[in-house]
């Protein structure tokens, strides 16, 4: 398979290669609910027959609004298989957030569970199919009869229009090829070792491009691939050891949380890889995490403009011991990073200096849908993404996050990158987790504010945390007060929303 087939293809070449071989699992499903190569390449070729007979025409789009579900791979294969596009939509946006890409995208259908098309039932969108309901709809479209549609969109065509979580004003939908998506899935399943022999835990959201690359993985190698819809420490666990899980993939409040449980008493020792992404994580909990559950670890970036990732590690150095931590390594194969300079985007940093962390590549988004403005912004002439993010690149060409450039505080004129001081805080034994935001002060314009989750029946004021956060950082890093609360917000793939915590002026 190449990248410039199309996605419809993947689940008709794994039904030739691996059959009637486990694909995916639901793992919260009581029946254990689970199905074929085989079936999920036929179910999906059915409902893309239902969605042609119902009028959809090749480049419409379909918003897919639900749970990680068996159903939501059929759904998402078999509007690709019929030349449609798919709309992933989170299943904790909003009503209104709904009806923002419904009208921007112009979809055609949505797709998803009864609860939540209920909830946008009085959006403008012709069509509506509700896969866990029972007016047998769903059902009778997996039964739809007839030859294989043959595809003719692939390579360069639009496959995906994947909404940004719009910081920044309204959301932005970064139009993915199938090429973008397939290079992605492809190199990625490269670097990270994966096989038939894999079984792979994960409960990141299928919209999340990350959660969509392991689904691909999954059709590319023969994985067999456990989903949840929602995480739990303790059924996480109970699933890695009762299906002896070769391959969990998370995020790092994942890993704060699986951090609490009793990680001794299990046997664990059929993983061979672990990875992390979406946010930095400090290297001391970097290396808990490999000595408490006796697995490489291994770190990645990515984002929504690049189809999935962009750096990650390959396994086998995560195996041999060979990756340094705090590094997200370094570009997929034949992909390009440069540092920015944060004074002229078009000049490079020198060298160990921070910029801000442009790609290039097969993986960056065809640009903005319907938005020429916003993908100049982002995407100059000679291809560079720019990504936003603060980063450096050591004498190995091992790369490193600093920060996102919008969550950097200015202090009386110096600049703080919240990660670096989230880094010292979570060396505390007392701090099970933290984030590090601004509030407005009349003198220095911002300043830091920690906020602490300590770990279950542990405490510390917040006098002694920061006397411990002086020892390592500069006066003017140091937070200037702390908040103690029980958890953090976080989206819906498991990151902590500074940007929840942040006071506004």
């Amino acid at each position: 398979m190449t990248a410039g087939d199309s996605i419809a293809d993947l689940p008709r070449l794994a039904a030739r290669r691996f059959g009637a071989v486990t694909a995916i699992v639901e793992g919260e499903s009581t029946d254990v609910s689970h199905a074929s190569f085989a079936a999920i390449d036929a179910l999906s070729e059915a409902f893309g027959r239902f969605l042609k007979q119902g009028g959809l025409a090749p480049g419409d789009r379909v918003i897919l609004y639900g749970d990680n579900a068996i159903n939501w791979v059929i759904a998402y294969y078999g509007i690709l298989k019929v030349d449609g596009v798919v709309v992933p939509a989170n299943k904790l946006l909003t009503p209104a957030e709904i009806a923002y890409i419904a009208e921007h995208s112009a979809a055609k259908w949505i797709i998803g569970t009864a609860v939540l098309l209920d909830a946008v039932a009085d959006l403008d969108i012709p069509n509506s199919v509700a896969w866990d309901r029972d007016d047998g709809v769903f059902t009778a479209a997996l039964q739809q009869g007839g030859a294989p549609h043959g595809t003719t969109r692939g390579g360069d065509d639009v496959a995906a229009i994947c909404y940004t979580s719009g910081t920044t004003g309204r959301p932005k939908g970064a139009a993915l090829t199938h090429r973008n998506i397939l290079t992605n899935a492809i190199l990625t399943a490269t670097m990270h070792g994966k096989t038939e022999h894999d079984v792979m835990v994960s409960a990141l959201p299928c919209p999340h491009v990350y959660g969509n690359v392991i689904v691909h993985s999954a059709f590319l190698t023969g994985a067999r691939l456990i989903l949840f819809s929602q995480f739990d420490p303790d059924t996480i666990l109970n699933t890695l050891e009762r299906e002896n899980a070769s391959v969990f993939e998370g995020v790092p409040t994942m890993y704060y949380y699986l951090l609490n449980e009793n990680l001794e008493a299990r046997d664990l020792t059929q993983l061979r890889l672990l990875t992390v992404g979406g946010q930095s994580m400090p290297v001391p909990r970097l290396e808990e995490v490999i000595r408490r559950f006796g697995a490489p670890l291994v770190e990645l970036w990515g984002m929504t403009e690049l189809a999935g990732l962009g750096t990650t590690h390959a396994w086998l150095s995560g195996a041999c011991g060979a990756v340094p931590l705090g590094s997200i390594g370094v570009t997929l194969p034949g992909i390009e990073a440069r540092i920015a300079s944060l004074d002229d985007p078009h000049a490079v940093a020198a060298p160990g200096e921070a910029g801000e962390l442009q790609i290039r590549g097969p993986v960056v988004m065809q640009g903005y849908w319907q938005d020429a403005a916003a993908t100049a912004e982002v995407i100059d002439p000679d291809g560079w993404l720019s990504t936003g993010d603060v980063a450096t690149k050591d004498q190995q060409g091992f790369l490193r996050i600093v920060d996102r450039k919008k969550d950097m505080i200015l202090t009386a004129g110096y600049n703080i990158y919240p990660a670096e001081v989230e880094a010292v805080i979570s060396q505390h034994k007392a701090v099970a987790m933290c984030a590090v935001a601004s509030e407005p002060d009349a003198l220095k314009g911002t300043i830091p504010v920690a906020h602490v989750v300590c770990k279950p029946g542990v405490h510390i004021d917040s006098e002694a945390l920061i006397a411990h956060c002086r020892q390592s950082l500069a006066a003017y890093k140091v937070p200037r007060r702390v908040v103690f609360t029980d958890d953090l917000p976080k989206t819906s793939s498991g990151k902590i929303m500074r940007r929840a915590l942040k006071v506004n002026g």
